[in-house]
């Protein structure tokens, strides 16, 4: 029984939704950036102070050279994003069209070479910003979703829905 006819059996209300992508570098950068969001400056002046008060006992010195060490990575986070056009360079999963999917039973990806779906239990975290979707399924490549065209096809507060009826994590929140 396919999905349509499953839900007007059951009364649900199906959604259906399938866009192809054709990401550039610059647009590949602008999804992945919100993962590199600089540190609250509070939490980093306090391990500064710390990290630099630990330097001061023989026993703690390691400590401190981990705290640093980890603050100066945090801190330094926003200039790895470069890191993500080595990543895209070498990906060519990620060259050319990609048709990205979502619907009441799953998720999907298909471009040049790949074909991947999963059903939606298996949607590990998610998050994005003002214009994009990430969806981060268990072993698959993220999939990304323009929040407008979501929008557009009518779909968006069911994904939303959809995602939240699986008790995923988004991204940043704990």
């Amino acid at each position: 029984m396919n999905d349509q006819a499953r839900n007007q059996l059951t009364g649900q209300s199906p959604f259906y939704f399938e866009r192809e992508y054709d990401l550039d570098y610059e647009e590949y950068a602008a999804i992945m950036k919100r993962e590199w969001k600089r540190p609250h400056w509070t939490r980093t002046s306090f391990s500064l102070v710390f990290g630099v008060i630990l330097l001061f006992w023989s026993y703690t010195f390691v400590l401190a050279v981990l705290l640093l060490g980890m603050l100066g990575i945090t801190i330094l986070k926003p200039s790895l994003l470069e890191m993500s056009r080595t990543h895209f360079r070498t990906r060519p999963n990620l060259h050319g069209p990609i048709l990205y999917g979502v619907s009441d039973s799953g998720l999907w990806l298909r471009s040049k070479g790949t074909e991947l779906s999963c059903v939606w239990g298996n949607l590990n975290w998610w998050g994005g910003n003002e214009t994009w979707l990430q969806l981060h399924p268990h072993g698959m490549q993220p999939l990304h979703f323009r929040v407008d065209d979501l929008k557009d096809a009518g779909v968006y507060s069911d994904v939303l829905e959809k995602i939240n009826s699986t008790g995923a994590k988004r991204w940043g929140r704990s």
